[in-house]
């Protein structure tokens, strides 16, 4: 009988069918036990719905598809995926579901290229199973694709350093241009790549083959920048809303209201390495940093100026992590490597990589569980408008995102984007004062509320959870 520090090993020896396998089954678990379709808040329903925009333009029957202030390549391919006669809803889930299984392929790629071991059973600790960046794999989000987009990159570039392999190069600058324009702030964290790979290829390379790369170059990004139209005014957003104090502060009064987070940006920048969504045996790590000395400094430099990059944001959200995440992986396989060793010599192998699965399952339960919650209030609230089944004008605020993608067509005023005076009787409110009044204190979103709580009177037609609660007004 096979022991299970001989099942590990097998685990560790797969290098392409296991990471199907096990994102697989975890589609399976989401999309049919847990009812998940991917779509949760603002920016899932918002790629949705443009992607339903997009095919629309593609069939021929939309010309005005709106403003859209993200990238558009992940909802473009949704699209395109649409028109083969798949539901768009799944075509983007796919996508996210397939960057995922091929970020960890070529993570793998990337571990065997610089380090000449097999990083399965490191991957499958360090980013399976590790919920903050497992997730992406099943959201309706772009983060995955970009994911993949510099994971493959880099791996391009690797390639090119290390056998000067000119379709390397092609396939690298193709790589960044994609990832690019699926979300902006990767041009940051492949910034150094992409220069010094430029620097070594016109020292290496004849004219001809600077010339082939630069129109391809060229033309890819003519060609993304005719269907990201609006993306200079969101670049320069991005970077004009940097700031280094922000690196040593918790606190933030944004557009988006008052934000109260943990701990100061500059250890958030750091949960790649601690944070228990990220690397819950981060901490096991650190007596093995020395096995990181010699590390490749473009991957050590790209690394450092794309967590400064966040750090000095008015914000915090974990899912910016995702992106560099494969390359904080690289950079601490030899320390795992060590690690696993110790371990290994100390006969307790089997009992903390058993723990380490544990724990990610007991946490991923936990975490995934508030994301669910989250998700099942946006179609409870939905499944309640239209058991009322009027198409009475509804205010609200947060929760009237999903409303599009779930076939709700009563027309809609958001709390956020206007002052309201005058309030129209018999329509719907949709709202939660205890999740909003810290937040939006002294927001326009609290004062819309206070002036309809103080001049009309509101009827409760139902309760929901987490305080939601639908009103009429008399």
């Amino acid at each position: 009988m096979i022991s299970r520090l001989e099942l590990f090993e097998v685990v560790n020896n797969q290098k392409r069918w296991g990471f199907f396998v096990v994102s697989g089954v975890l589609f399976i678990i989401f999309q049919f036990i847990l009812d998940f379709n991917g779509l949760y808040g603002q920016d899932s329903h918002a790629y949705y719905q443009y992607s339903l925009k997009l095919k629309a333009m593609l069939q021929g029957s939309e010309n005005d598809l709106g403003f859209f202030f993200w990238p558009k390549l992940f909802p473009f391919l949704g699209a395109f995926i649409g028109l083969t006669g798949t539901p768009v809803l799944l075509g983007l889930q796919l996508i996210s579901l397939f960057s995922f299984v091929g970020s960890l392929f070529y993570t793998n790629k990337l571990i065997q290229l610089y380090h000449k071991k097999s990083g399965v059973l490191f991957l499958l600790t360090a980013a399976v199973t590790q919920i903050y960046f497992m997730r992406g794999g099943f959201l309706v989000m772009s983060d995955m694709l970009a994911t993949f987009f510099c994971v493959f990159a880099l791996y391009q570039y690797s390639r090119y350093i290390k056998q000067e392999a000119l379709t390397g190069a092609i396939f690298f600058y193709g790589a960044v241009i994609l990832a690019f324009f699926t979300r902006y702030p990767t041009g940051v964290l492949l910034f150094i790549p992409a220069l010094n790979l430029s620097y070594l290829l016109f020292i290496r390379s004849d004219m001809l083959k600077r010339l082939i790369i630069i129109v391809g170059a060229v033309g890819l990004i003519w060609f993304l920048m005719v269907i990201n139209g609006n993306f200079l005014t969101s670049l320069n957003h991005l970077l004009g809303t940097w700031t280094p104090l922000s690196i040593f502060s918790k606190t933030f009064l944004t557009p988006d209201g008052i934000t109260e987070n943990f701990v100061p940006n500059g250890l958030y920048a750091l949960g790649n390495f601690f944070h228990l969504g990220y690397l819950s045996f981060g901490v096991f790590l650190l007596p093995f940093y020395k096995k990181l000395k010699g590390a490749n400094w473009v991957l050590v430099v790209s690394i450092f100026i794309y967590l400064l990059f966040l750090a000095g944001h008015e914000m915090q959200n974990y899912r910016f992590l995702m992106i560099v995440h494969p390359f904080v992986l690289l950079l601490l396989f030899p320390a795992f490597d060590a690690l696993k060793i110790w371990f290994k010599e100390k006969r307790v192998l089997v009992v903390f990589l058993s723990g380490v699965f544990l724990f990610n399952c007991g946490f991923a339960w936990y975490s995934f569980g508030k994301l669910l919650k989250a998700h099942t209030i946006e179609v409870e609230i939905v499944s309640a408008i239209k058991k009322i089944n009027c198409d009475d004008l509804i205010y609200s605020f947060y929760v009237d995102q999903s409303f599009k993608s779930y076939g709700v067509k009563n027309k809609v005023k958001n709390f956020f984007y206007e002052d309201y005076y005058v309030f129209e009787k018999g329509a719907l409110v949709i709202f939660n004062e205890p999740k909003f009044k810290n937040q939006w204190e002294g927001h326009r979103v609290m004062a819309n509320w206070e002036r309809l709580k103080k001049n009309y009177q509101l009827d409760t037609i139902n309760l929901h959870s987490d305080n939601w609660t639908i009103y009429r007004i008399k």
